[in-house]
C-alpha cells in the first residue's frame, strides 16, 4: 500500500528548488564571457599596451593566466602594433582574437 505525501511540504520543497536555488547559483557563479563583454563595453575599449591584469581579465576569453601571458609578451617584445600581434601570445588563436577585437585598441 502506498502512502501519500503531504501536499504542502512537497509544494514548499518545489518552491525552494525553483526560486531560491537559481538565485543562489546566479550570485555565486563566476562572470561569464557575456558578463565580461558587457562590463568592457560600458567602460570602453581597453588599450593592450597599457592595460593591467585587472583590465585584461574583463575581456571575453581572457582569464588571469592569459592576462599574464599578454603582459609577459608585451614586456619581452615591446608594445603591440596591431591586434593581430596577439596571435603571437601563447594561448591566443584566431577565435579568441575575433572575440577580442571589438573590445581592444592599440594606442
Amino acid at each position: 500500500m502506498r502512502t501519500k505525501l503531504p501536499l504542502i511540504p512537497v509544494i514548499g520543497a518545489l518552491f525552494i528548488m525553483l526560486f531560491f536555488v537559481p538565485v543562489s547559483v546566479a550570485f555565486s557563479a563566476t562572470p561569464s564571457d557575456a558578463q565580461k563583454t558587457v562590463e568592457t563595453a560600458i567602460e570602453g575599449k581597453i588599450d593592450l599596451n597599457s592595460a593591467h591584469e585587472e583590465q585584461l581579465i574583463t575581456l571575453p576569453g581572457i582569464g588571469p593566466k592569459m592576462a599574464a601571458n599578454i603582459i609577459d609578451y608585451r614586456k619581452k617584445n615591446g608594445p603591440f602594433k596591431t591586434a593581430e600581434d596577439l596571435l603571437n601570445v601563447k594561448g591566443i588563436g584566431p577565435k579568441v582574437l575575433e572575440k577580442l577585437k571589438p573590445h581592444i585598441e592599440i594606442l
